[in-house]
């Protein structure tokens, strides 16, 4: 996928040649978000951080569930709960959130490749 998603990224370019400089700039703006989703993909995907990241789902799950259950809570232990709970979140989402990038990108690439867009060198 990512020799693909670069050669779209190369033809783009290269069909954009001589057009606006907003089109040029946000070739290169996608080729490094590309490459920053790519990375946090291909660090999700690597054994130890796999593993982290299966923990950190579940100690998220914990915690809600004990947000659901636990009705004795002090709002002072609710709210340590909470906290906890949105730093996991956080750390999950910046993993999460590569697919839906690299996803982004690419239909992105398909939409300004196809037919559809007829003369993107046009500096109207």
């Amino acid at each position: 996928m990512t020799d693909s998603l670069e050669m779209k990224l190369d033809k783009l370019q290269e069909r954009i040649k001589g057009g606006r400089e907003d089109q040029i700039t946000e070739v290169v703006s996608m080729r490094k978000t590309l490459k920053a989703a790519l990375l946090k993909k291909n660090l999700k995907e690597h054994a130890a951080v796999a593993q982290l990241l299966a923990l950190l789902h579940k100690r998220e799950q914990a915690y809600s569930l004990i947000l659901q259950n636990k009705r004795e809570l002090t709002e002072v232990q609710r709210a340590g709960y909470f906290d906890r709970r949105e730093e996991l979140r956080f750390i999950l989402s910046f993993f999460d959130s590569a697919d839906k990038t690299i996803s982004k990108i690419e239909n992105s690439l398909d939409y300004q490749l196809s037919d559809e867009v007829e003369d993107i060198h046009s500096t109207e």
